[in-house]
């Protein structure tokens, strides 16, 4: 009997059972710009609202996972750094790209910046900012 009690609870502790909540934002594109590198210099294109498709991040903030998000891989290609005022995730490859994004969790602001590398004719980078709609939501 002693080693069934051990053995259920034990089972218990591996399998981290808890209940927190999972939350879908729905971020809506508010604005951003694109920039592409030309012989000449750049040329920049300024985008407004609706000019790009929404995106959705599903988060757990008690757990400080994120299950799915933009430009967001893995835990061990992206970074995810679960912050007081703001979650962020990066990543980098030498010599090809990078890409920042940061949700900010008092306002929910999310914040795209993308950039290839190096910085030559052809290539872009850009920069895009979406309202999240459950950004009155404390979480």
């Amino acid at each position: 009997m002693r080693k069934t009690f051990l053995l259920i609870l034990f089972s218990f502790l591996i399998s981290n059972i808890s209940y927190s909540e999972e939350k879908t934002l729905h971020c809506k594109f508010v604005g951003g710009d694109l920039v592409e590198f030309i012989q000449d210099g750049k040329n920049r294109t300024i985008y407004g609202a609706g000019d790009k498709e929404d995106e959705y991040i599903v988060i757990d903030f008690e757990k400080e996972k994120i299950k799915s998000a933009p430009y967001y891989v893995n835990k061990f290609l992206t970074y995810p750094l679960f912050q007081a005022d703001e979650v962020g995730w990066d990543r980098r490859k030498k010599n090809e790209f990078s890409y920042s994004v940061r949700l900010n969790r008092k306002n929910g602001r999310l914040w795209i910046i993308y950039n290839q590398l190096p910085t030559e004719p052809g290539v872009f980078s850009w920069e895009y900012n979406y309202d999240c709609e459950d950004a009155k939501l404390k979480f």
